[in-house]
């Protein structure tokens, strides 16, 4: 199929210079002046045409809304056309244990798979009809599960043998890298030599290391560590400090560290961030609770864990999803603690815990000027942190509108300062293509791959195009479901 997007404007020449540009077998063919001949043609009437926006931490296997909604429809409505997802220490593949059995998340236990290893997955989510291209980290609590089915100790050279092997097959089935979480050094069930040899391989096999923000000052000491010794290669995912002080403080470091290490850290123009409700709790207490439940109903462990938590506003809290807790979507925790006649809201937050199995998850509201004030430094890259989900999940889930156009609007506020508009655009194209090593992205360029996102002067999005066809039209009109499960190249 040939694709021709006529009379559109460069986004990142400069005053966007006019254009038309060909796509054909998967690819751009050619940009200029060209004679209007093409299966399908696109009249651009004077919009903007970039590279397709690339989503450095997508959350729809987390909600396992990928493996119900494979078009991921309102993903390509913010122009997205590549996402990377296995964040935060958890991945669809490999698969050593059942998903209930490595993921916290609501609703884990109603998941079917069919797969083990990771090039499996890909295959069985190429067979599904992708809307747009995906590409997978993989979870540490994934290879710990491989651990647990070889039945092995951990904290033993067999069980690190076990996570190596797991990650060796992963990578050469094309993952990207590993994922965990920043406080993960609290987990007694690891070693120091442990992940030194895990990011080992993954150097290695030029694959990244991302590393989830968790509100642990101590865990700082880890992400710079890190960032140290494999420099250029390490993002820091789901940034949103509690508080005002720790936000200045925390961009200050990492302003920092990208200029001193190429330390890149991803922030979600969204102003909600979902998340797991365990992860309010400090590291220590999470690890406990994982295997014993009735930590979260002995009171001398409840003092301590009230002590050691970071602080939060109850009334910014919303329940996303919870098991046996459906009623409850929708409600702030401090209107559930009020409900509940609870006196303090981490009380309710406990109880809703033990209720659930661990299985509930949040919604946080953040301030615009802490998202503003992370756009704007140097290291920033995009990510919709979980929200560019669909409505229509396996479970009940409440999302707010606003973050359902995350991207979009974004881009509208760059679109409405013209000089910043470059600057933005790289941050979705350029910059997250070159720091994954996704080749042949993120740039528009004869023989790139066709991945274009054209919205007119004001930011409102009109096509989304996928591997050369159209995958998304603001108008409707038909498209294809192009996308595909990208494998990382052998090294």
């Amino acid at each position: 199929m040939t694709l021709l997007l006529r009379h559109v404007r460069l986004a990142a020449e400069k005053n966007g210079a006019p254009a038309d540009i060909l796509l054909s077998g998967g690819k751009i063919s050619a940009i200029g002046d060209l004679p209007p001949r093409a299966d399908f043609i696109f009249e651009g009437e004077g919009a903007f045409a970039s590279p397709g926006f690339i989503d450095v931490h997508a959350a729809a296997d987390h909600s396992f809304a990928l493996l119900q909604h494979p078009a991921q429809t309102d993903t390509l409505a913010q122009g997205i056309t590549s996402a990377l997802i296995g964040q935060k220490g958890f991945s669809l593949a490999p698969l050593p244990e059942r998903p209930a059995d490595i993921f916290p998340f609501p609703y884990a236990q109603r998941v079917n798979t069919n797969w083990r290893f990771l090039g499996e997955m890909g295959e069985h989510l190429n067979r599904r009809g992708l809307g747009l291209n995906f590409l997978s980290l993989v979870g540490l609590e994934n290879l710990k599960s491989a651990v647990r089915r070889a039945r092995v100790k951990f904290k033993t050279a067999a069980a690190r043998q076990v996570m190596l092997a797991e990650l060796a097959h992963a990578f050469r089935d094309g993952a990207w890298g590993i994922s965990l979480r920043a406080d993960s050094t609290a987990d007694d069930s690891l070693r120091t030599a442990d992940y030194k040899a895990l990011f080992s391989a993954v150097a290695e096999a030029a694959g990244i290391i991302s590393l989830s923000y968790a509100a642990d000052p101590a865990s700082w000491s880890f992400i710079l560590q890190t960032a140290t010794q494999y420099p250029g290669r390490v993002v820091l995912t789901g940034f949103a400090p509690p508080d005002s002080k720790s936000s200045a403080e925390g961009l200050g470091i990492l302003e920092k560290a990208f200029h001193d290490f190429g330390l890149r850290f991803e922030v979600s123009p969204a102003p909600l961030r979902i998340q797991n409700a365990a992860d309010f709790l400090p590291a220590w207490a999470r690890q406990i609770a994982e295997h014993d439940r009735s930590v979260l109903a002995d009171e001398w462990y409840l003092r301590r864990i009230r002590r050691e938590m970071p602080a939060f506003a109850p009334g910014a809290v919303h329940v996303v999803a919870a098991d046996k807790g459906e009623p409850l979507v929708g409600y702030s925790l401090a209107e559930i603690c009020k409900l509940s006649g609870d006196q303090d809201p981490r009380d309710t937050l406990f109880r809703l815990l033990r209720e659930t199995n661990f299985r509930i998850s949040f919604e946080i509201r953040r301030p615009q000027a802490f998202i503003r004030a992370a756009l704007a430094l140097p290291g920033s890259l995009l990510g919709t942190g979980g929200s560019a989900q669909i409505a229509d999940s396996i479970y009940p889930v409440a999302i707010a509108a606003a973050n359902e156009s995350s991207f979009r609007e974004y881009l509208r506020g760059a679109c409405a300062r013209p000089v910043e508009l470059a600057a933005a655009l790289q941050k979705l194209t350029v910059a997250p293509a070159d720091f994954l090593g996704l080749p042949h992205r993120g740039r528009l360029q004869p023989g790139y791959a066709g991945d274009v996102t054209v919205f007119d002067p004001t930011g409102n999005l009109r096509l989304a195009v996928v591997n050369g066809r159209p995958a998304w039209l603001a108008d409707g009109g038909p498209v294809a479901a192009a996308g595909r499960f990208l494998f990382k190249s052998k090294k």
